[in-house]
């Protein structure tokens, strides 16, 4: 494999001071006994190596990290008016961030912990999960209020073809007939 020429536009860098990467090798054992121009030497090529590797204008600063909490499409008081399932009310924020801490570190908690993310008893632990079951939950609600909007869509679309069926019909008809049919035609 050859290496990476990252660093070997400085002076006094070669391969010899970094890895198959191009990255700058780890400082070898008993390095304290060095003279203090060679560590000076390795701690300059290490400068170059990480200046090559940054670019002129070196690494983006990371945006700040955001405190506020996450929001949702819907807020708690819309959910109420869908009717969705209500989720318990001891599983409050705090709760959460608790069950989050225990599942990172208790495998009793969390089992998957000790598992393979291929494996499928890894994706059974997640269903039997009681906030996996609150979410099923609300997507089984979601499926049936769009199944209901559906139903409603199919039939206004199916009475527009009748009143337009219905429009065309009653185009030949007589001039007292259609009278007659008007008021009932607006509804």
């Amino acid at each position: 494999m050859s290496v990476p020429s990252r660093c070997f536009s400085e002076p006094g860098c070669s391969s010899a001071d970094v890895d198959e990467h191009g990255w700058p090798r780890a400082p070898l054992e008993g390095e304290d006994s060095l003279p203090e121009e060679v560590l000076l030497e390795q701690a300059a090529k290490r400068e170059a190596a990480i200046r090559a590797v940054q670019g002129p204008e070196g690494l983006a600063p990371l945006p700040p990290l955001s405190r506020t909490p996450l929001q949702g499409h819907m807020s708690q008081e819309e959910f109420d008016a869908f009717d969705y399932p209500q989720t318990p009310a001891e599983w409050t924020e705090e709760w959460m961030r608790k069950q989050i801490e225990l599942e990172r570190v208790d495998p009793r908690v969390n089992p998957n912990l000790l598992l393979d993310e291929t494996q499928q008893e890894f994706w059974n632990n997640i269903s039997r999960k009681p906030y996996a079951k609150a979410i099923l939950r609300a997507e089984e609600h979601w499926k049936d209020r769009r199944r209901v909007w559906l139903q409603q869509y199919e039939r206004v679309e199916i009475m527009n073809q009748v009143r337009e069926e219905l429009a065309e019909e009653l185009e030949g008809c007589a001039p007292e007939m259609k009278r007659l049919l008007a008021p009932i035609m607006v509804h």
